[in-house]
């Protein structure tokens, strides 16, 4: 029986030795392909990163420029005794100028981290705090500048509906709390993950910005997407709706009026004695200076549509945030960030007091 176990013991070893030479080479190709998938991802993930970047930097350059543009317009208008021509949406211009070049330097940090890489100094512990506060601000900045619109469209909805019922909808002080909602509301409601409540700021190693690092509850993610943008949506919608309902009533009860009036003239201007016609009167041009305002105001809500309502309803659609890196993600994505610092350049362009000024102001310097 001695040589039969040698023999099975001998076959054994051989076995074993086998078993474990196979599973070495099974882990080595693992890790490997571990190794070499890590590698492909890293370098896929700095190129997105580049091209985030260099977006970043588009970003800050047009959207600082848009905004000193349009505050440099309002103020300037202002000193040139043309103060009365905004009335009361003045404030709520140069808060969302004020968002808009707050988004651009929040952009220039965001573009130095991306196109730096690692090692950088926002990636250093000791300038965590700053890497927090960057992330706090830009996340914050895009919710400002949702409810932002609910403003314009609220300011809109009370001079053109309501003003006659409602004294204080016309005051300074209506106007100031729609100027300070959404700043007081969203610096709360983001000031949140810096006591470690719904999500962290800080250092996004993968992304290499700052960025929210750890979510602890995705139900305050959600909310924070979900309710404030649809909460945006709800009430535009219904105060351009009470706004154009207004509007048709009015031109209707005017037309009527004019051809009353148009009667009246050909009568009296048939009776007179001198045979002069009496020309109806016609609208003071300042009679008109608040349409500018609410077709400015109109084309602001059709970028906030344009831009927040794809972000929102295309990550539903796919089920995935992941389907963000798709082009039809990115586009999404481009719009998204395109619509903070936008916003300036449609105000200077679309108001007519605002581009005006604009315009006399280069022709004084020779452009």
């Amino acid at each position: 029986m001695e040589p039969f176990s040698e023999n099975l013991t001998s076959n054994w070893n051989f076995t074993s030795r086998g078993n474990f030479t196979i599973s070495w080479l099974n882990d080595t190709i693992l890790a490997e392909l571990k190794k070499a998938t890590d590698l492909k991802k890293a370098a896929e993930n700095r190129l997105d990163n580049l091209i985030a970047g260099y977006t970043y930097i588009v970003l800050s350059v047009f959207g600082c420029t848009g905004a000193m543009l349009c505050l440099l317009a309002i103020f300037t208008l202002n000193f040139c005794g043309r103060q009365n021509i905004l009335t009361s949406v003045r404030p709520i211009f140069v808060s969302l100028c004020i968002s808009s070049l707050i988004y651009s330097i929040i952009c220039a940090f965001q573009a130095y981290s991306c196109l730096v890489g690692l090692p950088n100094f926002l990636a250093l512990p000791a300038y965590d705090p700053l890497c927090q506060i960057i992330a706090f601000g830009y996340y914050m900045i895009f919710f400002v500048d949702v409810l932002q619109h609910v403003t314009l469209a609220l300011h809109r909805f009370f001079a053109i509906v309501v003003a006659n019922r409602i004294v204080w909808v016309r005051t300074r002080a209506c106007t100031a709390v729609l100027v300070a909602m959404p700043w007081v509301v969203m610096i709360i409601y983001m000031g949140l993950p810096f006591f470690h409540v719904g999500a962290d700021f800080g250092y996004n190693f993968t992304l290499d910005r700052c960025y929210i690092i750890k979510v602890h509850s995705w139900a305050y993610a959600q909310f924070r997407k979900v309710f404030f943008i649809t909460i945006a949506f709800v009430c535009i919608a219904i105060c351009y709706s009470s706004i154009a309902v207004k509007v048709g009533v009015s031109r209707r009860r005017a037309i009527g009026a004019v051809e009353v009036s148009t009667k009246r003239t050909d009568a009296s201007s048939a009776v007179n004695h001198h045979g002069h016609s009496v020309e109806p009167t016609h609208k003071h041009p300042q009679d008109n200076r608040g349409a500018g305002v609410t077709k400015t105001v109109i084309a602001l809500c059709l970028l906030f549509v344009i831009t927040f309502l794809p972000w929102v309803i295309y990550p539903l659609v796919a089920k995935t945030d992941i389907a963000l890196n798709t082009p039809p993600g990115l586009t999404v994505v481009t719009l998204f960030l395109l619509a903070c610092p936008l916003s300036p350049w449609l105000i200077v362009l679309l108001t007519p007091a605002l581009r005006n000024h604009i315009q006399r102001q280069f022709n004084r310097i020779g452009f």
